[in-house]
């Protein structure tokens, strides 16, 4: 077996008896790290409007980061983000939460 086999999403190497993924951070509470985030990617923006995304990231734990950046600008902000601000701010945010 090569090792680009081994990698394969479809196997699982022998040594392994289980592999948890956790995106949404149930299995390791990553609140903190993504709020952190939410705050520096946002902190060009009147903190009572970045307080309510952070109120509304609590409140929908599970959903994804692209989800919550499209709730703040249309929702909390008023205004359509363009595809490049929403891939901006993910970006950022990616960075600053694999640091921490």
């Amino acid at each position: 077996m090569t090792i680009k086999q081994s990698l394969s999403p479809f196997m699982i190497p022998q040594y392994l008896d289980a592999i948890f993924w956790d995106f949404d951070g149930v299995l390791i509470n990553s609140n903190s790290i993504r709020e952190m985030g939410f705050e520096k990617v946002l902190s060009d923006y009147p903190k009572e409007k970045v307080e309510a995304l952070l109120q509304f990231h609590k409140a929908n734990g599970g959903l994804s980061r692209y989800v919550k950046f499209r709730h703040f600008f249309e929702n909390i902000l008023g205004e359509k983000p363009t595809a490049e601000k929403l891939f901006n701010c993910h970006l950022v945010f990616r960075k600053l939460c694999k640091k921490h």
